[in-house]
């Protein structure tokens, strides 16, 4: 029995499967099998893994009779693999040579079954991005420790759901596959990772994930597709499944990547408004019914801890009379607070610039909230000592987003006291929530407003299997492509060229055979 099975399922990643599958091969633990499942390539991939295969009897080759999807192609390297553990690795990542051996040698000396550690980002050249929160290196705090999935921020491991950062014991798979959808994974991993309760973590970078403009998961958030419904059908899955232990963080898995689906959908440039403000409010409908206190999430909370203060803020404005112009001129007050002498000057410089600009637009929200102007009307503003015109939303998301970045530079600084922090993050709270509307759900969603311009009143009222309805009539009416002509066009010629192209090498390697022999003395 081999110590690991690496399960591989590939489709049209010539350019990047022998990369992966050598990073594989040349692993400091030998005893392993890889187990490459190809699933209808039309590009020259399969005859690469052909090629790769003859040379190494580790390896073991699928390929599917129908293009069945990530998720099925695993499926059918779980349902052959015989090594103790599994890892999974897609066919345009990699992995360092030490990672198999280093998360073995962990595993046996901690008695768990799953070793994980972290995921890394990294552009098609194999540079590191470091922006990802979802993929990048944490802390290093839990390095050679045992964690458990409890509320604790920093525990990413447990929030993560992609397939690369973890070893797995083969006999988790036992009773559970992956779904014929897109998001398989979202729809598995939380659930096996939360059944198991206990995992050890390795502060080591243990996979490779490759960003590029073919990548399946890059192109399909960027076109109109069908599947579109199946992030639904993936955390339908994941709240049968999920321990109940965990609803909170179901709940939260839910509202991070619907939402994030529908932002996607607002950016699809082949789709009709009216087509996206569909898809988009039954999206956010679904999650309205199936989490009806989004705001209440505690993993969202400190996801956003702004939300959390607006939450506060918006309690005591409900409860207590108070006065917004006396908010708004002590946060004109603060800047005469006393300061820290000992603190960087950048810091402080930071801090009013951004501070500045939000005092400018709460000072305009209000003049504009008692004025009650047209929807279309425009207004000026100063920002950077420049005059700029925008609509009142644009002028509320510019607040937003400054209010975040103000937030965190100020819990960060050492400029001022914590009793200074609290109370001008909690002026400024009040001020937010009595200036901006519904500011709770903007925080909720991603890029705030953006999602809520596309809602349609209409889907308020309406139950989830009316809205699931809605999705899959939109995208399946007339003149709503599952793919760009260009990916047609694609397929097509790949189906013609792939055949030829592979007649065309065969011929080549008959005359290097020839041509090797005469030079041999034939």
């Amino acid at each position: 029995m081999p110590r690991v099975s690496v399960v591989i399922p590939n489709f049209n990643n010539e350019q990047y499967i022998e990369e992966a599958i050598k990073s594989v091969q040349n692993q400091s633990l030998k005893d392993i099998e890889i187990i490459i499942i190809d699933d209808c390539s039309t590009d020259y991939s399969w005859n690469i893994i052909q090629q790769i295969a003859k040379s190494d009897s580790r390896i073991k080759i699928i390929q599917n009779k129908k293009n069945s999807g990530a998720g099925l192609s695993r499926n059918a390297g779980l349902d052959i693999a015989t090594g103790e553990f599994i890892k999974f690795l897609d066919s345009d990542d990699t992995m360092d040579l030490d990672v198999l051996e280093i998360m073995y040698n962990t595993a046996q000396e901690t008695k768990k079954d799953i070793v994980c550690g972290y995921m890394q980002h990294v552009n098609s050249d194999g540079n590191v991005r470091n922006y990802d929160p979802f993929f990048y290196k944490k802390s290093s705090m839990f390095d050679g420790k045992i964690i458990i999935p409890d509320d604790t921020p920093d525990l990413t491991p447990f929030n993560i759901v992609g397939i690369g950062d973890a070893l797995y014991s083969r006999h988790l798979f036992d009773d559970i596959r992956f779904p014929a959808i897109k998001w398989e994974d979202l729809a598995t991993i939380p659930i096996i990772k939360h059944s198991v309760g206990e995992m050890a973590y390795i502060d080591k970078a243990v996979y490779y994930y490759k960003e590029h403009e073919n990548n399946t998961t890059s192109t399909d958030l960027k076109k109109k597709t069908p599947r579109i419904a199946d992030i639904v059908k993936g955390c339908d899955i994941l709240r049968e499944k999920m321990p109940t232990q965990y609803q909170e963080r179901t709940d939260y898995f839910e509202i991070i990547h619907v939402l994030s689906r529908a932002l996607d959908v607002a950016a699809w440039n082949d789709c009709s408004r009216t087509e996206k403000e569909k898809i988009i409010s039954a999206l956010y409908r679904i999650v309205e019914i199936d989490i009806p206190y989004p705001t209440q999430n505690k993993l969202m909370l400190r996801r956003t801890p702004l939300l959390n203060k607006i939450n506060t803020a918006f309690s005591t404005i409900q409860k207590e009379s108070f006065s917004i112009e006396d908010v708004l001129s002590q946060i004109r007050n603060f800047k005469n607070e006393p300061i820290n002498l000992n603190a960087e000057v950048n810091n402080y410089n930071s801090l009013m610039d951004i501070y500045n600009n939000i005092e400018e637009h709460c000072k305009l929200l209000y003049k504009i909230k008692s004025s009650s102007p047209k929807e279309t009307e425009e207004f000026v503003y100063k920002s950077g000592g420049k005059e700029v015109r925008c609509k009142r939303e644009q002028i509320e998301d510019k607040l937003l987003e400054e209010g975040l970045e103000f937030y965190r530079k100020l819990q960060n600084s050492q400029t001022y006291s914590e009793e200074q922090k609290d109370f001008i993050l909690n002026l400024f709270c009040t001020a937010l929530t009595y200036l901006i509307p519904q500011i709770d759900k903007h925080l909720i969603v991603p890029r705030y407003r953006k999602i809520q311009t596309y809602l349609r009143p209409e889907y308020e009222s309406m139950t989830k299997e009316e809205c699931m309805k809605s999705i899959d009539e939109v995208v399946h009416s007339k003149g709503f492509q599952t793919y760009p002509m260009s990916r047609m066009a694609s397929h097509c010629i790949g189906n013609v060229t792939t055949p030829l192209i592979s007649a065309y090498q065969n011929f080549i390697n008959v005359v290097s055979r020839f041509r090797k022999g005469g030079r041999d003395g034939r």
